[in-house]
C-alpha cells in the first residue's frame, strides 16, 4: 500500500497505530517483566515499534496482533541480553522461554480480568459508576469523595468495599461463564 511519494497509505499507518497503542501496554510489561529496568525497555519499547512497523506487511490481517508484537518482542528481547554479554546477569534461551511463556499466560489474563472488570461496571448503578470514576480515574481521596457527595468517610468506605466485593465476583462469574 503505497502513494505516489512512496510512503505507506494513511489507512496502513492508521491500523498499525491502533493496533500497536491497544497493545503497547502488553507489549512494555512483557519486557518490564524480563528487563527490570525501565531506561532500557523504553528503549527495547521503541525499538520493537521500529520493527513492528517495517515488518507491518508481513501481518497477515484478522491474526493475533498481541501474539505478533510479543514474538517480535521476545526476539529483541533476546538480542538486549546477547548484546550485554559484559552484563553479570545473562538469561539462557531456555529460560527466557520459560519467563515468555509464564508472561504471555499472565497477559492474556489480565486482559480477560479487565474486559469483564469493564463488563461488570457497566452493570453498576450511576451513582457507583460515579463513586468508581471520583475514586479511580479522577485519583480523589475519601475524604473528597464523601465531601462532594454529602456522605460521612466511613460510609464511603463501606460502600467502596461492597462495590469492590460485588466487582470481584461479577469478574470472577463472568470469567467461569466464559463471557469474555
Amino acid at each position: 500500500m503505497s502513494n505516489n511519494s512512496g510512503k505507506p497509505s494513511t489507512s496502513k499507518e492508521e491500523e498499525f497505530f491502533e493496533l500497536f497503542i491497544r497493545h503497547q501496554k502488553h507489549f512494555y510489561s512483557y519486557i518490564l517483566a524480563l528487563v527490570h529496568d525501565f531506561v532500557d525497555a523504553d528503549d527495547i519499547l521503541q525499538d520493537i515499534a521500529t520493527v513492528m512497523w517495517r515488518k507491518f506487511d508481513e501481518f497477515e490481517e484478522g491474526s493475533n496482533f498481541q501474539a505478533w508484537g510479543i514474538a517480535i518482542t521476545r526476539y529483541t528481547i533476546m538480542s538486549f541480553f546477547s548484546s550485554r554479554k559484559r552484563s553479570r546477569l545473562q538469561f539462557d534461551s531456555d529460560l527466557l522461554d520459560t519467563i515468555s511463556e509464564a508472561t504471555s499466560k499472565n497477559l492474556d489474563s489480565s486482559s480477560e480480568r479487565l474486559i469483564a472488570l469493564r463488563h461488570c461496571h457497566s452493570k453498576l448503578s450511576n451513582e457507583n459508576q460515579s463513586l468508581i470514576q471520583m475514586r479511580y480515574r479522577e485519583r480523589m481521596n475519601v475524604r473528597s469523595i464523601a465531601e462532594s457527595i454529602g456522605r460521612t468517610e466511613n460510609a464511603i468506605y463501606k460502600i467502596m468495599g461492597r462495590l469492590h466485593n460485588a466487582l470481584l465476583r461479577c469478574i470472577e462469574q463472568v470469567i467461569a461463564a466464559g463471557e469474555v
